[in-house]
């Protein structure tokens, strides 16, 4: 399993924030990834989105945003995440793009674990994959993963 230390270091930063929307985008996706706690890899994603070092990424912002929210794992937060998350400056901007997922997250949350089986909307990977990987406590640093990566 690989692991990421995402936030508290700024040993992290530089190679995060290098990564091409396609190396995010397979970062995100790996069922191996393990994390703190999934607002981290949010707060990190958002960094990496709104970052001025690449002039070229804020132009494409709603693009870029579109184009990972998918892998973002909101249902793995906890409500109150959700909502500080709703209430940022991202979600304000974009609530059509934020908007479904929060909202699917918030139902997942307020659903009993005996109904949230039968709900199709609960059956797609962002709902079971952090099960199955189990995002638990993060050792390695950032860069350590990238020598990794193969997910």
């Amino acid at each position: 399993m690989l692991s990421i230390h995402v936030l508290g270091s700024v040993d992290w930063e530089p190679e995060w924030l290098g990564l091409d929307k396609y190396q995010l985008i397979e970062f995100l996706s790996c069922s191996d990834l393990k994390v703190k706690d999934e607002v981290e890899l949010w707060w990190a994603t958002i960094k990496w989105l709104t970052t001025t070092v690449h002039d070229d990424r804020a132009k494409h912002l709603e693009n870029n945003l579109r184009d990972v929210l998918h892998y973002i794992r909101f249902p793995m937060m906890t409500a109150e995440q959700i909502y500080s998350i709703e209430n940022g400056q991202l979600a304000k901007d974009f609530p059509v793009l934020l908007q479904p997922y929060l909202m699917a997250a918030y139902k997942y949350h307020a659903l009993p674990l005996s109904m949230r089986g039968s709900v199709a909307e609960f059956k797609v990977r962002t709902f079971l994959v952090p099960f199955l990987a189990f995002r638990l406590k993060y050792s390695v640093v950032f860069f350590k993963c990238i020598e990794l990566f193969s997910c």
